[in-house]
């Protein structure tokens, strides 16, 4: 779970403009990344509506890139 509100940007890494800046509330649940680069960190696992709308690129990019938190930020 996500231990306080926090900022995160996520997207494509090609350029700025690409990438997306949300205020992430606490409250959400995570899910544990156990392989690859990001191995220790977190995902976001669920999206409220009104942070990713439906058929949006906001929560396109969030399901597809992934919203991944560090282990500070976050409670078993």
């Amino acid at each position: 779970m996500i231990t306080t509100e926090q900022v995160k940007t996520f997207g494509p890494g090609h350029t700025p403009l690409s990438r997306y800046t949300l205020r992430i509330p606490a409250g959400l649940r995570v899910l544990p990344i156990t392989e690859g680069a990001t191995a220790g960190k977190y995902w976001l696992d669920e999206f409220p509506e009104e942070l990713f709308p439906l058929r949006s690129m906001v929560r396109h990019d969030a399901i597809h890139y992934g919203v991944t938190f560090e282990a500070h930020e976050v409670t078993a």
